[in-house]
């Protein structure tokens, strides 16, 4: 991007921080208290050389695999020199989600030789998960060379049967790999399995409805609504199975009411965005209804699209860098965030499309909260989102909204549609 636009978002996101000291949410009197560690680089990309991703399955209730996966090309970025064999280093801590003392932590150390080891490097480590409790596991993943390392936050809930009770797996060629995230679609065949769930689960299904965008000043009503599945129907697992049709996919004990396993079919590309469909309705983030009907009836979608971004930029170069950035962002956003939904309809990825990554990210039991700019305590943004169980899933993450966001939200708005990218940097 220009280094002229580059300034002049900086300078006007500064003044907006100070224009706002304190924009927070009011009623905050019963946060509970936050673990003091900064998890902002848990949602940023830049902030590490290794991206590793991580899958969690209870073998048991008192005992869990902790599956992890990353690129090689990732890894030979860890090590100091060229060589054959790569040092990477995994710690991890267990701790328990309601007051955060250590239950479990240890070592693992992995020689990988770079020129046997295929695209990715798969390996995985047990922890002990005592009294059936609900915890939190900060993995870091490091080599040789500083600053390399990612720290990473996941959950591991065994007090119902959630997510980690199952385990789905991806088959390619008669062989079975682990599936990483909850993305499938409709060209690949699965396969789920579970050591205290089944054998025969039912697994309900929802069409995909149409997004309708509330800002974050907007208070809106109780979403706690569980509409009826289109269709249900029962699965017997570690069998092969297919997902055809595109929607979301809820897998639980035939008994369940709540709890389980999501998956989520969009397309062959999710989380990113590759199609000029999937770049249409993210477009409800910045555009008036008027604005974004038209571009929906158009005659050529792809035109319409690029036409919006051109008008509101100043040069063709200019409104290219703001496609890049914000539909990357929307890809980050899916990435992250998806629960019973893409990513980008989340409370917590339109905060993130719009404003960028937070400078501080705190973390509770059951709430996030983020902070833009360089002191929370002097003058910044601050959101909080609290994790609310619905009888259909157990992962939305909802926003403290409140009337005071209306003024920094028209401000981000108004120049993400002058041609700029809004980016609060400390």
């Amino acid at each position: 991007m220009n280094k002229a636009n580059i300034s002049i978002c900086v300078i006007i996101c500064i003044i907006l921080i100070q224009a706002c000291v304190g924009v927070q949410p009011q009623n905050q009197t019963s946060r509970p208290s936050s673990y003091k560690y900064n998890f902002a680089s848990r949602y940023n990309p830049s902030s590490a050389e290794i991206q590793p991703e991580v899958r969690i399955f209870a073998k048991s209730k008192t005992e869990a695999l902790v599956f992890y996966k990353i690129p090689t090309n990732e890894i030979q970025k860890t090590v100091n020199t060229i060589d054959d064999d790569a040092r990477l280093i995994v710690k991890y801590t267990l701790r328990n989600a309601d007051n955060f003392a250590i239950v479990d932590s240890g070592t693992v150390v992995n020689m990988i030789n770079l020129k046997q080891t295929n695209e990715e490097f798969n390996s995985y480590f047990t922890v002990n998960t005592p009294n059936q409790e609900n915890y939190k596991i900060i993995i870091s993943i490091y080599g040789e060379k500083a600053n390399t390392g990612k720290r990473l936050l996941e959950d591991i809930e065994l007090k119902q049967n959630n997510e980690v009770f199952f385990f789905p797996k991806i088959l390619k060629k008669n062989e079975e790999e682990v599936l990483y995230t909850n993305f499938i679609n409709s060209n690949n065949t699965y396969k789920l399995s579970s050591n205290i769930c089944g054998p025969i689960v039912k697994i309900d299904y929802y069409k995909i409805t149409e997004h309708v965008h509330l800002p974050p000043y907007y208070i809106a009503p109780s979403q706690n609504v569980d509409a009826t599945p289109d269709s249900t129907f029962t699965y017997t697992l570690s069998d092969s199975i297919k997902f055809n049709k595109k929607g979301i996919y809820f897998i639980r004990e035939q008994n369940q009411s709540s709890g389980g396993l999501c998956l989520i079919n969009i397309d062959d590309y999710f989380p990113e965005i590759k199609t000029v469909e999937s770049m249409l309705e993210p477009l409800k983030l910045l555009t008036t209804n008027k604005e974004y009907k038209e571009i929906a009836n158009s005659e050529n979608l792809k035109q319409a699209i690029d036409y919006f971004w051109l008008t509101k930029s100043q040069s063709q170069k200019f409104a290219k860098e703001q496609i890049r950035v914000f539909y990357n962002r929307v890809a980050l956003a899916n990435k992250y965030f998806s629960e019973n939904k893409e990513g980008w309809k989340t409370d917590r990825g339109m905060i993130y499309i719009m404003f960028g990554p937070p400078s501080i990210i705190n973390i509770s039991t059951n709430q996030e909260e983020w902070f833009y700019g360089e002191d929370p305590d002097v003058a910044g943004i601050f959101f909080l989102f609290t994790r609310t169980e619905t009888p259909s899933y157990n992962k939305s993450w909802i926003l403290h909204r409140d009337a005071n966001y209306q003024t920094v939200w028209a401000q981000a708005l108004q120049i993400w549609r002058s041609g700029k990218i809004f980016t609060i940097t400390n």
